[in-house]
């Protein structure tokens, strides 16, 4: 029997193939958005290795994104002289220059040369409110984090089963977007919404801990 494949709309496809220790994910449809080209829709199922990193695999059907996925795991696996670039990435991730490989903690900070405005100390956090590009900020200086942590939850709970019905669902709708432009645009917030927000999350994580 091969590994199984969590699908994001539909039931868990098994696949024919045993893949190393690790999870997978797919889907049918996936959209890839293209930075100064035509985005487009296609199936894909991911790997993340136990051993760290991610490869995904695209294609016309799920059965064709499986044999993309295939082919990068045997030529990445095949690779002896793993040469890593961060590209344009801050979060210590790095691309192998001959096999495309991606490893994760590949980079510390100090590598990359990243460094709080205000300590000092190696970062991995832009700063969010800078105008120019390069600037970090460790977490105790970090102005944005609570509010980039409440936004990291509410991408998790839209993640979720489409199904799901939460009291508080259009709350989140409403506040969501005001959440992103604090995030990325800056701005500021009525403490009393940041307090609501870390209440809810913490009542969600509590019953579902009580779930299982």
């Amino acid at each position: 029997m091969g590994s199984r494949i969590k699908m994001s709309m539909s039931e868990d496809y098994i696949s024919q193939y045993d893949y190393p220790p690790g999870y997978l994910q797919g889907g049918n449809h996936g959209i890839v958005f293209v930075k100064n080209g035509e985005n487009y829709s296609t199936a894909f199922v991911e790997f993340f290795p136990d051993s760290g990193g991610f490869i995904r695999g695209e294609g016309a059907t799920i059965q064709e994104a499986e044999k993309d996925l295939l082919e990068k795991i045997t030529s990445q696996s095949g690779c002896t002289e793993h040469e890593y670039t961060p590209k344009h990435y801050t979060n210590g991730v790095g691309f192998c220059k001959h096999c495309g490989q991606m490893k994760s903690h590949a980079f510390t900070a100090e590598d990359l040369g990243q460094f709080c405005k205000e300590c000092g100390i190696p970062t991995g956090v832009e700063d969010g409110r800078a105008i120019e590009k390069g600037v970090f900020v460790c977490d105790e200086h970090d102005e944005l984090k609570p509010y980039s942590d409440i936004l990291s939850y509410l991408n998790w709970f839209y993640e979720g089963d489409e199904d799901i019905k939460h009291e508080t669902k259009d709350i989140f709708a409403e506040n969501r977007a005001v959440l992103r432009a604090i995030c990325f645009e800056g701005g500021t917030l009525d403490p009393r919404v940041l307090t609501y927000f870390n209440g809810v999350k913490f009542r969600d994580e509590e019953r579902i801990a009580n779930e299982h």
